[in-house]
């Protein structure tokens, strides 16, 4: 029909152009438009039986880029930003896996990170993204007057802006509309349901009163957004968004539900019902198949007819010549077959090939080139082997394109958020958890151990584990041939004797930082936010790897990147406290509101209480006190409890739960830790921890907690008590760690102590100053401490330097406290010796050693050297120069990290326990401190005070006679004393 009405019968074409002449002939042609071809295709399913969807589809290119979109709700105007967000990234999702079932598994853990929102209620995301995601948009084409008695939820829109902002604002037609859908009244259908977003930027009396005029609810009280929504009615329309496009056409391809909260409908689950039901009577051709023909394959290279043919034909048994089942010669078939067969073990035979060269390069897969040759054989064989070559090149270049983007893109350009150093087994190789960008990689981090050499003789070449470098030694010692060495740890620990051995040669003047622990020196050198340095990066391009050594990796500042934003990673909850032989044990999910308990007795007696109505009594004992309901872990948790005699069933249960977690695939998680148990005898009792980065809370429990009748009770109390607390100490360890630049989960129980050590280490670092870290009460000097007697004595502190006036006073007597005495003395060194009338040369003496001034050498810097205020004049300008930095954060930015460092920095300078305690540093500060005691006492008694009892000790007071008080009263008394401690110290205000 379509030759016969469209065929042009008369269709001319030019034969020859200087005569002119055409040949007429007939023409029919058909032009057919071709798209692609693609790398996949995707259709949604429809939610009604029987139904299908038009123009509605995905499809994607082979590079994985989006060819075309058509028909999703992500091109609607009015739809919700929640489904235009999950639609953009689920589409990506279907190009992942080498299965079906691999690909909805990855479908679906998109689909169940927007659920878990939903399910949730967004309880870690701020209110204004909030709004974004779940408000409908729409425009009203005409005027609302129009519209007369018609319902939707733009009309109630409308009309609820009129009544809250006035008619004249919605008079006129294209009013755009943003709303949501409250759950309250109860009952009514959705069109009476929706708020105008407005109303939540309204004062908070006028968003009250209509709040609850709309919600039909005048005893409301709570107008937190996240209890005013129907979350059923917005996870009823993502769950529609999921039906269609993944549980649907999952179904339908005999895959498993792969999101189970979004239940099939019911027609669906019927014809899976039916399908799967195993009493169901069976076709007869299910039951048998019809068999095939044998097929014998001749090979067109063979002559049918020759004599070699019929001699390879085979000899048939003469049992079987009677048989109905008499073979024939059967079909021959082309040899095309056949090659296609050797085309596919030839592919296959590629793929191992593509498969070793991910290991391999080509010149180990193909040997040595051939050479050229001259005759065409030759030339042949080298130009199959240059095919070969350019194959598995090609190869190679787009696996390594695919690795970088993916893998590469994400470990080598992005910031790693370091949230654990954890030290592994082998020595000098630490397990780092970093979050990069939204997932968490477990790493394996190769710390080496560095120390220096200090040489009277310098070195020959160049060593690859030895460098010359020049740094300040403790002390002031002379630098002479300084290197430093940077040995891995296994081979340090293996050889130390024998490096002993060669470092205690006469040669060598000293070595120093041999006792830095690696973790500490990891924290002073990356901190908690750190970058792969780009040389490494350029290296590895195109490489996987999961080890790095430290010196691959750069140091990053708060001001470069964020560390550890809310709701960047999600957490549980692990408590565990032993007394005796009772112990308790408690695993916390806060996402999914469950927790389990463990009772380990030596007999299995049931006391517990009822959990759910203890938690929730303390945790409204803990908002009706005031506490930010924000702030604390949601109600409506639902507990399990086990009882147990054997504290390995308990282990085992707890590492059941947690892989359980791990399956289910909810995105980074760290495990708060509160036990009295260091994380190595956890993570060897329960191996499934160190799956996750862990970070201990140090909250210590009484050793006789549970000594009481009723202890199972107490302890659930305390433990519930612990845990609605949970995420308020997190949220302050994060603050703190980001001051002090350290991962999380290596945040020590002293942190005030140890943040001096690390802040003052890395002040010396930064001044080129080698460290004297040392876990004993001597300083690591290089081997000169156990020579110099002066460590271990102890500073004169008994030795009161006090005035004691002993009398009746008849006067008034006014106490004063001295606090931060020690930082104001810090602060103002410059101005100790100008008091005194001296002058400070000793801090610019040149300095010499003991043994060059036994010797003979340097002896007119011979007193200066010898005393410690000389020796240590540069470190301790260092220290100065630290807490100076501390008070320009109080002053500067109130920071109350600073402040406690500042409180504790005595506490820290006369600890033998700090790493970087030195007593002649204690000594310096000490001695200046005395003056600066005495040079007020003066001048107290310079401005007419009487000092009845007066003591150097940090913790005794000041009395001080007011020497007019029995003339004029307490009024006066106040003036003099407002005066003379207005008048008395330089920079008094820190005294």
């Amino acid at each position: 029909m379509v030759q016969e009405q469209f065929t042009n019968e008369q269709y001319q074409e030019l034969v020859d152009a200087k005569s002119c002449s055409y040949s007429v002939r007939d023409e029919n042609s058909i032009f057919f438009e071709v798209d692609g071809p693609y790398l996949s295709m995707i259709l949604p399913a429809s939610k009604e039986e029987g139904k299908k969807l038009k123009k509605r589809y995905a499809v994607f290119n082979f590079d994985g880029s989006l060819a075309e979109l058509k028909g999703f709700e992500v091109k609607r105007r009015g739809e919700l930003e929640l489904i235009k967000i999950f639609q953009s990234s689920v589409f990506e999702a279907f190009l992942k896996g080498k299965t079906l079932e691999e690909c909805y598994a990855a479908v679906a853990k998109v689909a169940n990170y927007w659920l878990d929102v939903l399910y949730s209620k967004a309880s870690n995301m701020p209110d204004s993204e909030l709004f974004e995601l779940i408000a409908e948009k729409r425009s009203m084409s005409r005027k609302l007057e129009d519209y007369g008695s018609q319902k939707s939820t733009s009309i109630s829109t409308a009309k609820r802006l009129a009544e809250f902002l006035g008619d004249q604002m919605v008079k006129d037609a294209g009013l755009s509309c943003r709303f949501i859908i409250s759950k309250k009244p109860d009952g009514a259908p959705v069109t009476e349901r929706a708020l105008p977003l407005a109303i939540f930027q309204a004062e908070p009396s006028v968003k009250k009163h209509f709040l609850r005029k709309w919600l039909k609810s005048a005893g409301q009280t709570e107008f937190d957004i996240r209890d005013i929504l129907d979350w059923d009615y917005y996870i009823e329309r993502l769950g529609g968004c999921v039906q269609k496009i993944i549980t649907i056409p999952a179904a339908l391809q005999g895959v498993a539900n792969p999101v189970p909260r979004i239940a099939h409908p019911d027609w669906l689950r019927k014809k899976m019902l039916e399908r799967n039901d195993v009493f169901k009577q069976k076709k007869i051709s299910e039951i048998f198949a019809p068999t095939q023909k044998p097929v014998q394959e001749v090979s067109m290279e063979i002559d049918l007819f020759s004599a070699d043919s019929e001699r390879s034909q085979p000899v048939v048994d003469i049992e079987d010549m009677g048989s109905g089942k008499a073979k024939g010669t059967g079909m021959a078939i082309s040899h095309k077959r056949k090659r296609d067969q050797m085309t596919n073990d030839n592919s296959e035979g590629s793929q191992n090939d593509s498969r070793i060269s991910d290991s391999q390069s080509w010149r180990d897969v193909l040997g040595a080139p051939p050479p050229m040759g001259k005759t065409k054989e030759e030339r042949k064989k080298w130009l199959e082997y240059h095919k070969k070559k350019w194959e598995l090149q090609a190869k190679e270049k787009q696996e390594r394109k695919k690795r970088h983007s993916d893998f590469a893109r994400n470990i080598f350009d992005m910031p790693w958020q370091i949230v654990h150093i954890m030290e592994t087994s082998h020595p000098g190789q630490f397990q780092l958890w970093a979050l990069i960008g939204n997932d968490l990689h477990s790493m394996k981090l190769n710390i080496p151990r560095i120390f220096y050499v200090n040489q009277r003789t310098p070195k020959e070449g160049e060593g690859q584990m030895w460098r010359k470098v020049v740094k300040t030694l403790p002390r002031s010692h002379p630098v002479l041939n300084l290197y430093e060495y940077s040995v891995p740890e296994d081979v340090y620990c293996e050889h130390i004797n024998e490096i002993s051995a060669d470092l205690s040669s006469p040669d060598i003047e000293g070595v120093y930082e041999t006792q830095v622990p690696l973790v500490f020196r990891a924290l002073v050198r990356l901190g908690c936010l750190a970058t792969v340095n780009r040389q490494f990066a350029k290296y590895m391009a195109g490489k996987e790897t999961d080890t790095f050594d430290m010196e691959n990796l750069d140091f990053r500042t708060i001001a470069q990147y964020s560390y550890l934003e809310p709701g960047t990673m999600k957490h549980l909850y692990f408590y565990h406290h032993i007394c005796g032989s009772k112990m308790m044990f408690g695993l916390f999910f806060p996402m999914s509101k469950k927790a389990t308990l463990f009772v380990v007795d030596t007999v299995r007696s049931d006391q517990m209480p009822n959990l759910t109505a203890l938690y929730n009594g303390e945790r409204n004992n803990k908002v009706s006190k005031g506490a930010d309901e924000e702030m604390l872990p949601p109600g409506g948790h639902t507990f399990e409890f086990k009882l147990e005699k054997d504290v390995k069933q308990v282990h085992r249960a707890i590492q059941r739960l947690l892989s359980a977690y791990t399956d289910e695939k909810k995105g980074p998680t760290y495990i708060a830790v509160q036990s009295p148990q260091d994380f190595q005898h956890l993570t060897s009792a329960m191996p499934s921890l160190s799956s996750f980065p862990l970070v201990p809370i140090h909250i210590s429990e009484s050793e006789s907690l549970y000594n009481v009748l009723d202890w199972q009770r107490v302890g659930c109390r305390r433990m519930l008590q612990h845990y609605l607390n949970v995420d308020i100490i997190l949220q302050a360890m994060i603050e703190q760690c980001r001051y002090l630049h350290i991962p999380i989960g290596n945040l020590p129980k002293d942190i005030t102590m140890f943040g001096c050590d690390l802040f003052f280490a890395r002040h010396l670092h930064k001044h080129n100053h080698v460290l004297w870290c040392s876990t004993t009460e001597r300083p690591d000097l290089g081997g000169k401490e156990a020579d110099d007697n002066r460590l271990g004595m102890e500073l004169e502190e008994n030795v009161s330097t006090e005035v004691n006036l002993a009398g009746a006073y008849s006067t008034v007597c006014v106490e004063l406290d001295i606090s931060s005495l020690a930082v104001n003395t810090i602060i103002e060194s410059a101005h100790v010796n100008d008091q005194e009338g001296a002058s400070a040369v000793s801090f610019d003496t040149p300095q010499s050693s003991l043994e060059d001034m036994v010797q003979g050498q340097g002896a007119a810097t011979y007193l200066a050297s010898y005393d410690e205020t000389a020796l240590c004049a540069a470190t301790f300008r260092i220290l100065k120069s630290m807490v100076h930095s501390w008070v320009k954060d109080v002053t500067s930015f109130s920071n109350v990290f600073a402040d406690n460092q500042i409180i504790h920095f005595y506490r820290w300078l006369r600890s033998s326990t700090a790493l970087l305690y030195d007593p002649a540093l204690r000594r310096t500060l000490h001695n200046m401190m005395k003056k600066i005691f005495m040079q007020l006492i003066a001048e107290f008694r310079r401005l007419g005070s009487n000092i009845v009892y007066a003591n150097f000790k940090p913790d005794n007071p000041l009395y001080e006679e007011a020497p007019t008080a029995g003339r004029t009263g307490l009024c006066r008394v106040h003036h003099e004393h407002d005066k003379v401690t207005r008048t008395v110290p330089p920079g008094g205000d820190d005294l």
